[in-house]
Parts: C-alpha cells; structure tokens; sequence
C-alpha cells in the first residue's frame, strides 16, 4: 500500500503524531513510508514538536478568595449619583427654564385649539346635540353603550 504525503498529513491531523492510535488499515502504510521518506519523518517531527508546545500551557491557579476580594474592592470604590440634566422622564426635577417653555408651548396649543373650536361652532352644547342625535337614530338611550 502507497502512502501519498497529503493524504499522511491529514492522517497526522486527524489521529496525532502517534502512530499507535492509527487504525490498522493504514499504520503499515504511514510505517513504511516513514522509513522509506525524510518528508514523511520531518512531518512527525514537526507533529510531535507542536504537540509539546501545546501540552507547555502554564495554568496559573486563581487564588481560593478571589471573588472576595473582587467584591470588597467594589465595595470601596465611591459611588456618586449623577445630577437628573435636562428634561426627565424620571423622578428627576427638570430645570425652570425647561419647565417654563414646556408650559408656554402646551398653553398656547390649548389657547389655539380652544378658539379654533369657538370660530367653527363647536360648543359643549353642539357636541351635546351630536351625541343625542347618534342616540336618536340608533334607538339607543346612552346607558346601553357603557
């Protein structure tokens, strides 16, 4: 059985560097090619020596009371509450002059709607009568629709 180099370097990926976790259909192959090839040899090799660097990973063990002192330097830092800016829709206070041009703006629509409701005859009277003549013409009462 000929051993290609691609198809050995995705055997090396697939199963490591060690050729006795190789299934047997193809560790005689990889065998063989090995002592008949310096490029299959040189790939091992180059498996084998990542495979050491990886296995160096250091692991420096956290200390046993590290979330406690995470959350008493927390603790110690100074919280400051900022001050409500601007307009708020919170329980903040809105500042007087914001106040004083929010209440200019709605009393002059209310003034505008109030007098452009006079002009076009709307009255409390007028709406009293539309109400009653939709009650009228149905043959309601008022008291049924609530």
């Amino acid at each position: 059985m000929d051993m290609k180099i691609n198809n050995f370097k995705e055997y090396i990926k697939i199963y490591g560097p060690d050729l006795s976790l190789w299934p047997d259909a193809i560790k005689k192959a990889a065998i063989y090619a090995l002592k008949n090839n310096n490029g299959f040899q040189n790939l091992i090799s180059e498996e084998v020596e990542f495979e050491n660097i990886i296995n160096l990973k250091k692991i420096i063990p956290h200390r046993v009371n590290l979330a406690q002192d995470i959350i008493a330097r927390a603790a110690r830092i100074p919280q400051q509450a900022k001050p409500a800016r601007g307009f708020s829709w919170g329980f903040g206070i809105m500042s007087p002059a914001l106040s004083f041009a929010s209440f200019a703006v709605m009393a002059f629509i209310i003034g505008f709607a109030a007098s452009d409701m006079q002009e076009n005859g709307y009255t409390q009277n007028s709406q009293n009568d539309i109400i009653q003549k939709i009650f009228s013409d149905t043959g309601l009462d008022g008291g049924e629709l609530l």
